[in-house]
């Protein structure tokens, strides 16, 4: 895979409140922001990776519990 050396901005598909999110990706972090609005929110790459292993023991203890339960 390719190092990210230069920030990179994207349109995405994912409409909040009725517009497009736009990305952009830095070597350390990625912001956030609706298409047309100048703020935005920027998160550290490390914390995002931290939420995404939270979400998703979160989501394999809920299935864990589904299936004692039965």
């Amino acid at each position: 895979m390719t190092r990210l050396t230069r920030s990179v901005r994207r349109e995405t598909s994912a409409v909040v409140q009725g517009r497009e999110l736009m990305v952009e990706l830095s070597r350390y972090s990625i912001t956030i922001r609706q298409k047309g609005r100048r703020e935005g929110y920027t998160v550290p790459l490390e914390a995002a990776y931290m939420l995404g292993a939270r979400l998703k023991r979160r989501e394999l203890d809920a299935e864990k519990r589904k299936g004692k339960v039965k």
